[in-house]
């Protein structure tokens, strides 16, 4: 359609999985809109780092 523009959409779910019951423990997703894809994969490291501050550790 005239005037319409298309956007992807990026989706990321990363899973930490207990090895002993392969069970899934812990999970983070994500969704966002792309414009740029190239843009976006280079910055997939600095979004997975984020994720990882976010997970939960043993004290």
């Amino acid at each position: 359609p005239v005037g319409h523009e298309k956007y992807r959409y990026a989706h990321l779910i990363i899973e930490a999985v207990d090895r002993r019951t392969n069970s899934v423990v812990w999970q983070a997703r994500g969704s966002s809109e792309v414009r740029s894809p190239e843009k976006t994969i280079n910055k997939l490291p600095e979004i997975v780092n984020g994720v990882f501050k976010q997970y939960p550790t043993k004290k």
